[in-house]
């Protein structure tokens, strides 16, 4: 019996261990789905946390589809669990970058983890970073 407790613990540990936090830091490209957060250090040793909060429209040209629009693609970030700062690509209204503090947060790629998925808000991946 004290051997499956021991086994037990080692791979609770091994388990626990992999899934470890990556450290980012300022400059850094950073990729984050939907729903989920990352901290990011920032130069003067604040930390900023940033949250994948909405897709509120991503009617760009799906993959394999042949369009006349570029269509849009807008969403928000949540910043240090309070204010949230809306991005767009070929909006009239958002941009893809936005200043926070004295750091700016630029938005690299908006993506889905399949072609399939794209549209379907809980697979869309936003590379970015603060700069």
């Amino acid at each position: 019996m004290k051997v499956i407790t021991i086994v037990k613990t080692v791979l609770l540990v091994a388990i626990l261990s992999a899934c470890d936090k990556k450290d980012y830091q300022i400059n850094d490209e950073v990729s984050i789905s939907f729903g989920k957060s990352v901290e990011i250090q920032l130069s003067n040793k604040d930390k900023i946390k940033i949250e994948f909060d909405d897709l509120l429209v991503d009617s760009r040209c799906p993959p394999n589809a042949t369009c006349f629009w570029a269509g849009e693609c807008t969403f928000t970030f949540k910043i240090n669990e309070k204010e949230k700062l809306t991005f767009g690509f070929y909006d009239d209204e958002y941009l893809p970058f936005a200043d926070f503090g004295n750091n700016k947060i630029t938005i690299l790629e908006v993506k889905y983890d399949k072609d399939a998925n794209f549209g379907i808000e809980n697979h869309c991946l936003v590379k970015f970073k603060v700069e």
